[in-house]
């Protein structure tokens, strides 16, 4: 019959948790699974885990840890698979012991690798008995084979095989422990469970002894390797004790069973503390867990033990770093145990949760923190002091010019101020300012900044010796009119030309320039201070007219037309029959004439010279029928005339054999006397079938010799 042994569980947390606070980054949970109370610290004297008791002076001991508190639903669950899933998870598991059912929740092997993106081989799960393999993997949604550690479980090391020996366990421990440093471990001890089970009680006390060794020397392996030691927490709990009566089985809620013993080392558990006033339980460890490795444990029912931590005391009271030019105090305070502080460098001074106030009258850097058993984290402020005022630059020594010029000033921090006349002040920043001198001024400046440093108030005098202006010319025109322009200068002289004729002065009194044609003026002012710029005016005498063109001359016709007229600039305007003139412009304008007309036309520009005006008679002769055709030889041909635009006409012998067609002509259709084929026509008689929109006509013709 197969024996159901209880193993002890050796669960190594190691995961970077500075980020948090906490000095622990590796965390080891050691589970002595099926040893009872009385056993182990139970005993006084320790006689079977003396190197545990030894462990103790660097540890936390509860002696009121349990499976499950009393009313608990899990307290009659004092099982292997079930006590561990507790610890795991930190949930309630009623999970089969036989390692057919999963955990209901995820572990924090998984919830680790979640949060972090670590590797499989980050987190290890290591045991003596195979169906303990269960602890790696949960059934919730999401979870199910999802984020799990690597395993070594029982013979065959995948979860099958039956359950090895704790002296094969071991070295497979220390060997994955200091070659992959992982953040996670689970190891199973399976000889105190085993040895009970079988009723063997000196082989149970002889394994409780024999985990105790391992424990030892699972510390002092931490403890060897630097990137472990003082960087580590060792937890040692049983998942389950034995029956009170009868240490051969386990199972219910009896003392026995649920009394089990809790010892946890690490920097951040307090040191050689033994108590007994707090009753904590298995789903307590996973919260615990938690909160030193800097994790999650969302689904957790138990709470986080932090009694047992070593909360490191916490500084309060500095401002932040602050630029000032007044003296002022910062009184510390610390809440627990003792706070060190120091100024610019020198050694820390100790202070109480009494506080400390300390003066600040320069510029100093402040450091302190919060101690118990050992230096925390230091802060840093500096609080700097600043007496100087601004300094302003750029503004050039007082002079004299006669030419405008631009003064940019800056300042080299925060803000400066300046004025033109000593009353208003603008404010400028390190983005400087340009100021335009253009007259003769006084400018005035100085520096602020928002600690009310204020440098002295600066000065700087600039003459203004600008030469004369010379004004009265209008901008540059075209006209058709004489006009006069009064030329004045407002000091000294200024100088005229026109058409580059030699320059003439004139003083105040000015001058009066007749324009009346083009001409181009130039003219400055000038004085000792220099000679102003010379200035160009252009007049443009303009006495043509627009000259209008397309116009045909007098002309007699049958057939309606269209003139184009045009001008060449500014307007046209053209009349009908004596009528209004209307205008037109460059862009011309089409008049048709379908009946007798007389047409006038002119050129006017802007300035109102005009053009004459020009006449045409256009006699227009509309024949709208064929009543009277006439045919008019000549030497070259006939002309049918007296006939509507748009007729056709085509020759034809007396047969009626086609000849040729008529052409369309200036003054009607005409042919020219020969065959279609170029040759000339035989003389004799021709009909000329002529055809309007409205009429048909035969003309007769004679070609003679």
């Amino acid at each position: 019959m197969r024996l159901v042994f209880r193993i002890g569980i050796l669960l190594v947390l190691m995961i970077s948790a500075q980020a948090f606070g906490w000095n622990t980054s590796h965390v080891v949970i050691m589970i002595m699974d099926g040893a009872r109370y009385c056993e182990t610290w139970g005993d006084a004297a320790h006689t079977n885990i003396p190197k545990i008791a030894a462990l103790a002076s660097q540890a936390t001991v509860l002696t009121q840890f349990r499976t499950a508190l009393p009313g608990s639903a899990a307290i009659d669950w004092s099982e292997t698979c079930p006590g561990h899933a507790r610890i795991t998870t930190g949930t309630v598991q009623n999970i089969a012991n036989d390692g057919t059912q999963l955990p209901s929740m995820p572990s924090m092997f998984q919830q680790y690798r979640k949060q972090t993106g670590a590797a499989s081989n980050a987190a290890w799960v290591i045991t003596s008995k195979d169906k303990l393999f269960v602890l790696a993997n949960s059934s919730a949604g999401g979870w199910n084979n999802a984020y799990q550690p690597s395993i070594n479980c029982g013979v065959n090391g995948n979860g099958t095989g039956g359950y090895r020996e704790d002296s094969v366990t071991h070295p497979i421990v220390k060997q994955k422990l200091t070659n992959d440093r992982p953040a996670l471990m689970i190891i199973n001890y399976k000889g105190p469970d085993s040895m009970g089970h079988a009723n063997n009680w000196n082989g149970y006390i002889a394994a409780i002894r024999a985990v105790d060794g391992y424990a030892d020397d699972l510390w002092t392996t931490i403890q060897s390797d630097a990137q472990l030691k003082d960087k580590t927490a060792l937890i040692i709990l049983n998942d389950h004790g034995r029956h009170t009566s009868n240490f051969v089985s386990h199972g219910d809620s009896c003392d026995g069973c649920t009394h089990i013993m809790f010892v946890a080392l690490g920097p951040d558990f307090k040191k050689n503390y033994v108590t007994g006033t707090v009753s904590r339980e298995h789903i307590d460890i996973a919260p615990t867990v938690a909160q030193l490795l800097g994790i999650t444990m969302s689904n957790a029912a138990g709470n986080r033990m932090s009694e047992l931590l070593l909360v490191t005391p916490v500084v309060s009271g500095a401002p932040a770093g602050i630029t000032t030019n007044k003296s002022f105090n910062v009184t510390l305070d610390v809440d627990t145990n003792f706070g060190y502080w120091s100024t610019n460098g020198s050694a820390f001074a100790q202070f109480t949760m009494s506080g400390v106030t300390i003066s600040i009258d320069r510029t100093t850097t402040l450091r302190y923190f919060g101690s118990n058993t050992g230096i925390s984290a230091t802060n840093s402020i500096t609080y700097t002091f600043d007496t100087a005022a601004p300094v302003v630059s750029g503004a050039p020594a007082n002079l004299t010019t006669n030419t405008t010029f631009t003064v940019t000033l800056d300042v080299n921090e925060n803000y400066g101020w300046f004025s033109t006349n000593g009353t208003t002040y603008y404010q400028f920043t390190t983005a400087a300012t340009n100021i335009i001198i253009d007259r003769t001024l006084t400018l005035y400046y100085y520096g602020r900044d928002t600690l009310g440093n204020n440098s002295s108030t600066n000065t700087r005098i600039y003459t203004m010796d600008i030469p004369p202006v010379v004004s009265g010319a209008p901008a540059s025109l075209t006209t058709n009119k004489t006009f006069i322009i009064p030329l004045d200068v407002d000091k000294n002289y200024g100088y005229w030309s026109t058409n580059n004729s030699p320059f003439a002065q004139l003083t105040t009194s000015g001058v009066n320039i007749t324009v009346d044609r083009t001409t181009t003026l130039r003219y400055f002012g000038s004085n000792a201070a220099g000679i102003g710029s010379t200035n160009t005016r252009t007049y443009t005498f303009d006495t043509t007219a627009p000259s209008v063109t397309g116009v045909p001359n007098d002309m007699s016709t049958n057939k309606e037309f269209t003139i184009t007229l045009s001008v060449n600039e500014n307007y046209g305007y053209v009349s009908l029959n004596g009528g209004a003139y209307v205008q037109f412009t460059t862009a011309g304008t089409n008049i048709s004439i379908n009946r007798t007309a007389s047409l006038s036309c002119c050129g006017r520009d802007a300035l109102g010279n005009s053009s004459a005006t020009n006449t045409r008679t256009y006699t227009v002769n509309i024949i709208n029928g064929l009543e009277n055709p006439s045919a008019v030889g000549g030497s070259d041909g006939f002309t049918i005339m007296n006939i509507p635009e748009h007729t056709t006409g085509a020759v034809y012998t007396i047969s009626g054999r086609f000849v040729a067609s008529l052409a369309a002509h200036d003054h009607g259709l005409f042919w020219d006397i020969r065959t279609t084929d170029g040759k000339r026509a035989a003389p004799g008689v021709y009909l000329c079938r002529l055809s309007s929109a409205s009429d048909r006509k035969i003309v007769k013709i004679m070609v003679q010799r």
